[in-house]
């Protein structure tokens, strides 16, 4: 062979190879599979202008935003994984939620290279989050129960001193302030009683905020390989 032309052959050959050695690292890159989830915000379907404003809710559900994103639910979220499937493999998981605000939806995904773990690590996720969620509610809840009882020792004291100073006067024979004093424990009567029925009210309302919907992890899919490159085309090539 002319030596031009054997050198043209080395080169087409080297461009070749390197074109296969590309290739070759890229279909043998480590699939990376997709999990996506939903949770639904519950005021959505029952809130109105006097209780809630768009922008407060819009606030809200940003808050929600990030706590679903935070480190310490990711670590929850690991952990919980660990102790209920623990013959389950970890791996590094990419994970997003993002707020559709019209509609009050978060959208969740989890990236990872095991589909098995980035399934189960979805399923953990929303399930630490309902838990905080529901840690959180019965905080505010005591918050308010305790708000409510403070609020009826006072109004019960007011009620025993109008009762006491009644008593004095009548013993002293003082018609006109008694008459004022018995409406004065009247007013606080009718107060103690509105806080009663408020307390009352108060503990039969739904406070719990969500309506998980659809809620539990889709069953992964592969998106990508783990380098970025682009994947193969169906049908063309599917590497092994």
């Amino acid at each position: 062979m002319p030596r031009k032309a054997l050198g043209f052959a080395v080169v087409v050959a080297l461009v070749g190879g390197t074109l296969m050695a590309n290739g070759f690292q890229c279909s043998s890159g480590t699939p990376m599979y997709e999990s996506t989830g939903t949770i639904v915000d519950g005021r959505i379907f029952r809130r109105t202008a006097a209780s809630q404003t768009n922008e407060s809710l819009k606030a809200n559900l940003e808050k929600l935003v990030e706590l679903l994103e935070s480190e310490e639910l990711g670590a929850r979220t690991a952990k919980r994984v660990a102790v209920v499937n623990p013959e389950t493999a970890p791996c590094s998981i990419n994970f997003s939620a993002n707020l559709t605000e019209e509609s009050g939806l978060l959208q969740l995904k989890a990236k990872g290279h095991s589909p098995d773990y980035v399934r189960l690590y979805l399923d953990a996720r929303i399930d630490e989050f309902m838990v905080i969620q529901n840690e959180q509610l019965e905080l505010r809840l005591q918050e308010a129960t305790e708000k409510f009882e403070r609020r009826q020792e006072a109004l019960d004291e007011n009620i025993s001193s109008s009762n006491k100073s009644i008593a004095e006067h009548l013993a002293e024979d003082q018609s006109t302030t008694r008459e004022e004093l018995a409406e004065r424990l009247e007013i606080e009567i009718a107060k103690r009683a509105k806080v009663a029925a408020d307390f009352d009210h108060f503990k039969t309302l739904d406070f719990s905020p969500f309506v998980v919907i659809y809620a539990r992890a889709s069953n992964p899919v592969q998106v990508e390989s783990s380098h970025g490159c682009l994947p193969w085309k169906v049908g063309l090539h599917d590497p092994k």
